[in-house]
């Protein structure tokens, strides 16, 4: 009897910790407004003049319990939100139900921060706070209990108020292009947190609707522009006026900067130009594309940082022939202990100057090098042949594969006696594909480690898929009669070269990566190559005709 006395007067004695045992340091206070990390709910002055309710979830982190005592939602000050924490009074509360340990709640902006009429010094046509310098409010939420001590936990969330719209950008810069134009502008003021721009685009004195616009763009201060507001195609000689406006993180929109006024001009690309001057080859007609231009846009997507960054991608391959060298340097053991050398994987690079100002029919005309100049950049090659036979040495037959690309800029047409370049890119695409034949004298470099030099001549025929780019990055159209710019060339190839057997250097090592790798020989290689690329002298062909030292890797198997 005693003992359950004393067991009842124990449970009365602990019930005031009950409360004090639900105490809880997980309170969180969210918001799909929120954005950034701490959570800041940004309000401009659209949704704050709307009243637009913004959502927020409050957890009190009590593992779905209901809690004891009294949670307090309320707004604080601005720029003081030490109350919260430490449990002081809210400047206004607002009644929250709490199914278990959670809330959900939408709260108008006009609860959310004070106005002057609730002793605050902010409202909805506050002119004093841009999304540089908005004004801060905190919504708080303490969760207070009493029992052998009194304990608050809390946690807020933070809600900016900025209801000055930006400064607008600067009166927009613009070139010419066919049938687009490049704009680039200012913001106005570098401390106003744009998130996007909408650049506008209409015919030289038509009204702008802001609702419209021809681009939107997003951390950057340029665009290239081919539509107006409307989404009508822009066309070459038409006069546009152009402005931008800013839009800030908090939906704040500013007026138009300054208009500017662009004329799109009929812009000459590699193909056009040449086909101006006379060129014969004569791609593809009206609507139907060549095939192999797909095949050129598949492989140009895969190698663009290749094509268009050359000295980057030239050590990015060297790296890779080095690396290539090195694990299959020591690829070779003793011809008495393996099998004969059945396939050769080979990796070339070259600078790629194909000849076609050579064409009769330009009668000195050189439209190729009024495009791009003396460029010559790298051309890359794989090549894969199958050793089908060694008598006294290698003979091989195999295939190729390829990729060129050159960029130069197209020529502005605007009636002058002389064409001057404009901004628009013109680019011409290359890829050679070959069945080759190839004889490699290595019978001494396999029996005489001090005689580690390779002959050898190849010669084949070869076909190249071509294709000529716009500026707007589509398959080029001559202006007269909308002839396409892509087509083939058939021709042959000759090369003879040198290749230096690396396993030399260290036969021991050789056999032990043969026995792991299967490669029995690596070697680097350099070679003088003849391709006449001209259909074999035919008319209406492009003329991809070049000669060139080639160097490169190579591993057999």
């Amino acid at each position: 009897m005693k003992s359950a006395r004393a067991a009842a007067l124990f449970a009365v004695t602990l019930l005031p910790l009950a409360g004090f045992a639900q105490t809880t340091s997980n309170i969180a206070i969210t918001s799909t407004k929120g954005t950034g990390t701490p959570p800041v709910v940004l309000i401009g002055k659209t949704d704050c003049l709307n009243n637009t309710p913004i959502p927020f979830a409050i957890n009190l982190g009590l593992g779905g319990a209901q809690p004891v005592g009294t949670p307090s939602l309320g707004v604080l000050r601005a720029s003081d939100n030490s109350n919260c924490s430490s449990g002081g009074n809210l400047d206004r509360t607002e009644n929250v139900n709490f199914a278990a340990d959670t809330a959900s709640v939408q709260l108008p902006p006009s609860e959310l921060f004070l106005d002057v009429a609730d002793g605050g010094s902010f409202n909805c046509n506050d002119v004093g706070h841009t999304s540089a310098s908005p004004a801060t409010y905190y919504l708080c939420i303490q969760y207070k209990q009493s029992g052998l001590t009194v304990s608050t936990t809390s946690a807020e969330i933070a809600v900016n108020f900025a209801t000055v719209p930006p400064s607008p950008p600067t009166a927009p810069q613009i070139s010419s292009g066919d049938t687009h134009l490049r704009v680039g502008w200012a913001q106005g003021n570098p401390a106003d947190k744009i998130l996007t721009f909408d650049v506008h685009v209409v015919p030289i004195g038509a009204p702008i609707d802001l609702a419209k616009y021809s681009i939107r763009v997003t951390a950057q201060t340029n665009a290239d522009v081919s539509k107006t507001d409307d989404q009508q195609p822009l066309q070459n000689d038409g006069g546009y006026d152009v402005a931008v406006v800013a839009n800030d993180t908090y939906g704040n929109t500013s007026e138009l900067s300054p208009r500017s006024q662009g004329n799109p001009q009929q812009v000459s690309d590699f193909y056009d130009h040449y086909r101006n001057d006379g060129g014969g080859a004569l791609g593809g007609h009206g609507c139907n594309s060549s095939g192999g231009v797909a095949w050129i846009a598949g492989l140009a997507f895969v190698v663009a940082l290749l094509a268009r960054r050359r000295r980057a991608a030239a050590a990015s391959l060297v790296v890779f022939a080095l690396a290539l060298s090195l694990a299959g340097r020591a690829a070779h053991a003793a011809p008495f202990d393996q099998p004969p050398r059945r396939l050769l994987v080979e990796l070339k690079l070259d600078r790629y100057d194909p000849k076609v100002d050579s064409e009769i029919g330009l009668g000195g005309k050189q439209p190729y090098a009024d495009i791009f100049g003396n460029r010559k950049p790298t051309r890359v090659q794989f090549e894969a042949d199958w050793e089908f036979l060694h008598p006294f040495g290698a003979l091989m037959l195999g295939g190729t594969i390829g990729y060129w690309q050159n960029i130069g800029k197209g020529l502005i047409d605007d009636g002058l006696p002389t064409q001057h370049a404009s901004q628009d890119t013109a680019l011409l695409d290359v890829i050679p594909f070959g069945l080759v034949a190839t004889y490699r004298f290595d019978w001494l470099a396999d029996h005489y480690r001090w005689l580690p030099f390779i002959p050898y001549a190849q010669a084949g025929l070869t076909e190249a898929l071509w294709a000529s780019f716009s500026g707007t990055g589509d398959v080029s159209r001559t202006q007269t009669d909308r002839r396409r710019g892509s087509g083939w060339t058939l021709g042959y190839t000759t090369a003879v070269g040198v290749a230096l057997n690396l396993d030399a250097i260290d036969p021991a090592v050789a056999r032990e990566a043969y026995v792991d790798t299967y490669i029995q020989r690596t070697a680097i290689f350099a070679e003088y190559g003849w391709t006449r690329l001209d259909n074999f002298h035919k008319q209406g062909s492009l003329i991809l005709t070049d000669r060139a030292w080639r160097f490169g890797l190579s591993v057999e198997f």
